[in-house]
């Protein structure tokens, strides 16, 4: 008899298992459970997406809509999920309904996190995760002027960027003492804020925000140190993963989902994948991860054998007039000693430097002059010697 999968959530990381199952089991029935009522689309997208009025979900599909029929893949929009019984082998729905599947693969994603500062509830503070919050933040600013980003990382970057590209007002504050401590080091960081500033970019870091009030006007977010106008406050402080159903059934959750190399979890049948899981301790929420993962969850789920070993993690932005990548360790440790290769030119603002440990490259950032870039990437992840990658850097 035919197996039945039902794969919890269509993020990337669902419709990848969906994928891999199919390629290996050309009879089984897949069942994907969706809350969100648009076929899947690329979420990467949307906060490189605020500038453009007429973004729609059908522009930024993962697939086309018959894509899914071809492969025989029931796609269930709308559908809320509430309870998983991992003995009876259930999904239970919203209305009741019981879903059968032989092997359930759990891909409920994440949710933006919103710190809990008063105020962070009023009716313009916004998060990204959507098409309709897309669409929510375009409305809010179409008649008015000045944004507040409370983070500076790659997301809240690209978010401000594409205010900027309309004409609003933006200022970023990030309570790190500077952009990306744990990416980029202190002079790379130095160079993304002064470029970022050079576009009309407001930017403050080491900031401590104590509340977000509403005024007559619009809102007022109080720091310390300082207070800033708003008519739109827009949250980028990374995720938190969706875990409540995989606890209430008995997984093991630490930030995530716990995932062995296979993507199982410790219940039987019931694999996890994508931004709502941890493999060795690891969650970086990231599109390619998510990928990864649930090819491996699809593929195991099907009877193969295949193994997630991690992803690199690496960091891409290309917006406010630069273009930026980093991977790996840039001198993170204090208690280790660290060499570096350097190049770049600062009258053209360009960063290039590599990082060695113990006679190996640990780690590479790049600025503004990304050539090589797929070279060092794969020298880190190998732990390349020195001298191999001289001349690429």
């Amino acid at each position: 008899m035919s197996k039945s999968y039902v794969i919890l959530g269509a993020g990337i990381a669902g419709i990848s298992a969906a994928e891999a199952i199919r390629s290996k089991d050309p009879d089984g029935t897949i069942t994907v459970l969706s809350k969100d009522p648009h076929y899947p689309y690329y979420r990467p997208q949307l906060t490189k997406s605020l500038n453009k009025a007429d973004l729609s979900a059908d522009q930024i599909l993962v697939h086309p809509e018959n894509w899914y029929s071809e492969r025989r893949i029931d796609l269930k929009s709308n559908t809320d999920i509430r309870a998983i019984s991992p003995s009876a082998h259930n999904v239970t729905l919203g209305d009741g309904t019981e879903v059968h599947y032989d092997k359930c693969i759990y891909a409920l994603g994440s949710t933006c996190f919103v710190p809990p500062i008063p105020g962070h509830d009023l009716k313009h503070v916004k998060t990204i995760r959507t098409i309709e919050d897309v669409k929510a933040i375009q409305d809010i600013m179409q008649d008015h002027e000045t944004a507040v980003l409370i983070g500076g990382g790659v997301l809240g970057l690209e978010a401000a960027w594409g205010l900027l590209q309309c004409h609003k007002r933006v200022t970023v504050l990030e309570a790190a003492p500077r952009l990306m401590p744990r990416q980029l080091d202190e002079e790379a960081s130095a160079l993304v804020s002064r470029l970022s500033e050079a576009k009309g970019l407001e930017l403050h870091t080491g900031v401590k925000i104590t509340e977000i009030k509403e005024t007559d006007t619009g809102m007022t977010v109080m720091t310390e140190t300082g207070s800033y106008d708003a008519d739109l406050v827009l949250v980028s402080a990374g995720v938190r993963a969706n875990v409540q159903l995989a606890k209430d059934a008995g997984v093991t959750v630490e930030r995530a989902i716990v995932i062995n190399a296979k993507a199982e979890t410790n219940i039987e049948d019931l694999y996890a994948c994508g931004d709502c899981a941890q493999y060795q301790g690891i969650n970086y929420a990231l599109w390619s991860q998510a990928i990864a993962e649930g090819t491996t969850a699809g593929i195991n789920a099907a009877g193969g054998n295949e193994e997630y070993h991690g992803i690199d993690g690496a960091l891409t932005f290309f917006g406010l007039g630069m273009t930026l990548f980093a991977a790996g360790d840039q001198g993170s440790d204090p208690n280790v000693h660290y060499d570096t290769i350097e190049s770049g030119n600062s009258d053209q603002n360009t960063y290039r430097i590599g990082y060695v440990k113990e006679g190996a490259l640990c780690g590479v950032i790049l600025i503004n002059d990304l050539a090589h870039m797929k070279e060092l990437n794969n020298a880190v992840q190998q732990h390349a010697s020195a001298e191999s990658v001289q001349t690429l850097i």
